[in-house]
């Protein structure tokens, strides 16, 4: 008799551990919402503060891009996005999470030489951005965009064999080219481009950079002249396509190797 009290003890606690779930509320913060499933590899990102999900997905009938933006609280889809297709070209397109700060709220997405934004603050999307470059390159390379990042206030990106460019996003919904202040085309037909890029609350100063991009590692980087910003300034007449270039800061000035994307040392 004991056994058969115990064996309906248990019955009754599991039923009423069963029950309780089934009350358990799937709504608000405890609801979980699976974004994931359409989502191309490396295309999601939540901005958790306006409580979206954005995820870049591919339209299997037309073979383009498709954004496509949720509300994390109901996991219901408030907003979608398409891409133009690549017609014959095997490109893709791919999500770079850019710019999260208080001022925007905005997502990258990109394919074969071309940029769109989207500002989920605004719920609305911008693009194309083309990139533009400081010397004309070839016409027979495509410009693919291999990388897309962001750096403080700037959109920095890669194409395959035409090298880096930077986009300017102070301005909310009206990106900016930024082109280098010193470019040189190496002899293995790369190109080596130093971009002077204004920093936000510091006048008149200025970070040296080199953005650079290594194919066979895949690794994409971005070469700091000078720890800090610096008061830099190109001396007029300077020759912008050249292997050496001088920056001058006051009385001082720092020679730059655009082969080696370094200072010169004594």
């Amino acid at each position: 008799m004991k056994y058969f009290t115990l064996l309906f003890c248990l019955c009754c606690f599991f039923s009423c551990q069963n029950e309780s779930q089934v009350d358990t509320p799937t709504s608000g913060e405890n609801k979980k919402c699976d974004f994931s499933k359409d989502a191309l590899r490396d295309g999601q990102f939540t901005l958790r503060d306006l409580q979206r999900a954005v995820v870049l997905a591919t339209d299997a009938e037309n073979a383009q891009g498709v954004l496509r933006v949720y509300d994390t609280e109901n996991c219901a889809q408030v907003n979608e996005v398409a891409f133009p297709a690549f017609g014959d070209s095997t490109a893709t397109y791919r999500m770079a999470q850019i710019i999260y700060n208080n001022q925007s709220k905005l997502v990258a997405v990109y394919g074969g030489g071309r940029i769109y934004l989207y500002d989920a603050a605004e719920d609305k999307a911008a693009g194309p951005l083309l990139p533009e470059y400081l010397t004309p390159r070839p016409r027979t390379v495509t410009g693919e965009i291999v990388r897309l990042e962001v750096w403080e206030d700037y959109l920095v990106g890669f194409a395959a064999e035409k090298g880096a460019f930077v986009f300017n996003l102070k301005e909310e919904n009206k990106p900016a080219v930024v082109l280098p202040a010193a470019e040189f085309a190496r002899p293995d037909g790369t190109f080596s481009s130093l971009f002077l890029l204004p920093t936000r609350g510091e006048e008149n100063s200025v970070q040296a950079i080199f953005p650079r991009y290594d194919a066979e590692t895949e690794t994409f980087g971005i070469v700091s002249l000078f720890k800090k910003p610096r008061s830099l300034t190109l001396p007029e007449g300077t020759l912008k396509i050249s292997e050496t270039v001088v920056l001058q800061e006051g009385d001082e000035e720092y020679t730059v190797d655009m082969n080696t994307q370094s200072l010169v040392t004594d």
